[in-house]
């Protein structure tokens, strides 16, 4: 596999190539072009000089003769050092002059010019005349030019390739150096070294792949942070009810303990604490799972508020609270009925079991803008320190800890809201309550 070094140096090369052919082509164009302008005025010109002489002769003689045209001609033909040939026609296309530069290697002895340019006096055709310019090339200081700007051309091109390939090394050293140095630290980062100093780089890519590094090495500490938090709570959690387990059950086989009724009630709670925290794992590790799609249809809201008022009205009653379920106008919104019914289920759960005082848990559905928003409302407070973390794994903070239940419920009702596009929060009120929204948009985004 070529490395950035001489993939850079390969583009390079091919760049210069590249400017290479085109500047060649230009001047190649460039040459074509201007000996060809050339040609056409070294006609038109001599065509113009010839048919002046013509013109005087004949004025002089009334007609134009083989041995006066010698004489005339004779004396313009040191004018004529970019002509190949010519020669003057009379008004019958007789040929009358014929004139050859004999050190022009490029016709032949027996080369014949047409007549075509007429030239006319007094509106009167009195002759002909036609010429051949030289090449281009075969005149002294054309040819100079063309040497100048082609050595020119062949310095300029080597000289730019030679710095273009110098400059190009070292831009390409530098860059690979700075890919190199990155790509190194993030192995070591890859390897579980941490609080590693990402240097700034000259290049704003680079730049911007260190900063994402420092990003990516602390969300990375923070996980596993939060990893390690998590397998100590889970060990903490599954502890206490199998030691409570255990224990009640050497106690029964060592007769300490009587194997009735109330036993194994207790015994069945023990089972069922654990039960729980297992389900709820295994539901938020598939909800976060990112294969696991939603199963999304048309849900009414009223339909969601009705069964929470049905499931939990008494089991607010029992807890000493009233329940009030209230719904503005009817509201359709895409979603997955089974999840949200859980998340619905565990925050109005958690909103009676943690009020810490009498009152009324309010439970009501809007519509704002376009998304469809779950108000529950519960008297008391939550500690602000507690506040940022009430979402994560496992966290039910100091008062929490002596209540039962698996300390994800919330994290579940997070992983429902974003898995719908939507979102929850939670906030202390000013009249001593405590309110939580989840909010769920009214259309579905792919």
């Amino acid at each position: 596999m070529r490395s950035l070094r001489t993939r850079l140096l390969w583009v390079i090369l091919l760049a210069i190539g590249l400017n290479t052919a085109f500047l060649s082509s230009a001047f190649v164009l460039g040459y074509v072009r201007s000996r060809n302008h050339w040609r056409m005025l070294v006609t038109n010109e001599s065509h113009e000089r010839l048919a002046a002489v013509v013109t005087e002769l004949w004025e002089e003689q009334g007609e134009l003769t083989t041995l006066d045209s010698r004489r005339a001609f004779a004396n313009i033909t040191h004018f004529a050092d970019e002509l190949a040939a010519f020669a003057v026609y009379d008004s019958r296309k007789t040929p009358v002059f014929y004139w050859r530069n004999q050190s022009y290697p490029g016709l032949s002895p027996g080369y014949v010019l047409s007549p075509e340019f007429p030239v006319n006096t007094q509106g009167r055709r009195i002759g002909w005349v036609a010429c051949v310019p030289s090449d281009f090339y075969f005149i002294e200081t054309n040819r100079n030019l063309a040497d100048i700007f082609g050595r020119i051309l062949l310095l300029a091109i080597g000289l730019s390739t030679v710095i273009a390939v110098i400059l190009s090394n070292a831009m390409s050293a530098l860059v690979t150096r700075d890919a190199r140095e990155v790509a190194s630290i993030l192995g070591r980062l890859s390897q579980g070294e941490r609080d590693l100093i990402f240097p700034a780089k000259s290049c704003s890519e680079f730049r911007e792949i260190s900063r994402a590094s420092v990003r990516l090495q602390a969300t990375l500490a923070k996980e596993e942070r939060q990893r390690r938090q998590w397998t100590q709570d889970i060990a903490h959690d599954l502890k206490t009810p199998v030691t409570a387990l255990r224990g009640q059950l050497e106690a029964v086989k060592d007769g300490v303990l009587p194997l009735n009724e109330n036993r194994f009630k207790l015994l069945e709670r023990e089972f069922g604490q654990i039960d729980k925290l297992v389900k709820d794992l295994s539901l938020l590790s598939r909800v976060e799972s990112p294969e696991m799609s939603p199963v999304i249809s048309n849900i009414k809201g009223s339909g969601l508020i009705q069964q929470i008022e049905g499931r939990f009205s008494r089991v607010a009653e029992s807890a000493g609270l009233g329940m009030e379920c209230h719904v503005e106008t009817e509201v359709i919104f895409p979603g997955d009925p089974d999840l949200l019914s859980r998340a619905l289920n565990n925050l109005v759960q958690n909103a009676i079991q943690h009020a810490s005082k009498p009152g009324i848990v309010r439970v009501s559905l809007e519509q704002k803008g376009n998304q469809a928003v779950f108000t529950i409302v519960n008297p008391g407070g939550i500690p602000r320190s507690d506040l940022p973390n009430l979402f994560e794994r496992l966290y039910r903070g100091d008062t929490g800890r002596s209540t039962p239940g698996s300390g994800l419920g919330l994290t579940i009702v997070r992983a429902v809201a974003e898995k719908h596009g939507g979102n929850v929060s939670v906030t202390n009120t000013a009249n001593s309550s405590v309110c939580i929204r989840l909010s769920l948009p009214l259309e579905t985004h792919d």
